[in-house]
This record gives structure tokens, C-alpha cells and sequence, in this order.
């Protein structure tokens, strides 16, 4: 029992944290400023104004790698202290009951969280 609720501790508190960093919103603009990257960099030997957009966009990269570093960080010591807490929890975690269980709670979760914010 206790793992369960250590579970659904755990789905709810990262599923409120990729929604409130916006995480999939910052992969997909991350993705999408790599891909502008080297075509900067060549405008950006060619003009000194696009040496400004470059290092504009260079930045941009490095605060979105680090909003998603941080996000991966709250993942593995959420886990850290899940395991501290109770190690049989993450071994139930890592099985095949374990994942089906939490991809469950999480589809729940946001079914239930779109419910009551509507």
C-alpha cells in the first residue's frame, strides 16, 4: 500500500512539474533552435549582425538545456529518495507491473486534472 501511494506521489508531483516548466514545449524549441545553429553561425561570420541573433539564440539553447536538466535532476532524486525511502518501491517501479501501473496513473491523473479544469 505504502508503495502505491509513493507512486502516485511521485507521478503527480512530475507531471505538475513538466507542466508548470513547460517541458515539452521547451524540447520541441530546443529541437527546433539546434536546427537554426549552424546557419546562424555561418550568417554570423558573414555579418556582425547576426553575430547578436547568434549569440542570442546560443543563449536561448543554454537556458532551455537547463530548464530540462533541471527537470531530468528532480527525476532522479525524486527517485533517490524514493529509494531511500523504501527500496522495495523502486524495484516495483522497474517491473513490468510497476510501469503499467504508473503509465495508468499518469493517463488518470490527467484525465482528471483536465475534468476539474474545465
Amino acid at each position: 500500500m505504502i508503495k502505491h501511494l509513493l507512486l502516485l506521489f511521485v507521478v503527480i508531483s512530475i507531471v505538475e512539474l513538466s507542466i508548470i516548466l513547460k517541458i515539452k514545449k521547451t524540447v520541441l524549441e530546443l529541437i527546433d533552435q539546434i536546427k537554426k545553429l549552424p546557419k546562424m553561425f555561418k550568417l554570423s561570420n558573414q555579418n556582425e549582425k547576426y553575430e547578436k541573433w547568434y549569440f542570442d539564440l546560443s543563449k536561448n539553447i543554454f537556458f532551455s538545456s537547463l530548464k530540462i536538466l533541471f527537470f531530468f535532476l528532480f527525476l532522479l532524486i525524486s527517485f533517490l529518495i524514493l529509494y531511500r525511502i523504501n527500496q522495495t518501491s523502486i524495484l516495483y517501479l522497474l517491473s513490468i507491473i510497476g510501469i503499467i501501473e504508473t503509465f495508468l496513473i499518469f493517463i488518470i491523473y490527467l484525465v482528471i486534472r483536465k475534468k476539474i479544469s474545465l
